[in-house]
């Protein structure tokens, strides 16, 4: 059921329904049993409801996806113990588009 909510989310988003996009992305993270997948769509619905205008929302998703065991990012090595992440080589370049979609 979560799954399919975020495919409703992204469907939403690529229409232009950012509030409907958010309160999908927050039911998906509500019906999620797994606190790891959990705290990532908590993390994305956050963004949802930054973008669609509810702050107060956003911060409290905000608040349950920092309490939750986020995975390791990919190609992080640990330093230290300070986790760094590598870069390529090439910084690839982004369009502004996607950047707006990345945050």
């Amino acid at each position: 059921m979560a799954r399919e909510l975020e495919r409703s989310a992204a469907r939403a988003r690529a229409r232009g329904g950012l509030a409907a996009s958010a309160a999908f992305s927050e039911q998906a993270t509500a019906l999620t049993p797994d606190p790891a997948v959990r705290g990532m769509r908590a993390l994305a619905a956050a963004g949802a409801m930054l973008r669609a205008g509810a702050f107060d929302t956003a911060l409290v998703l905000l608040a349950a996806a920092e309490e939750a065991p986020l995975p390791k990012p990919p190609n992080c090595a640990p330093v230290g113990g300070v986790t760094q992440r590598r870069m390529p080589s090439a910084t690839p370049r982004i369009s502004r588009t996607a950047f707006m979609e990345l945050s």
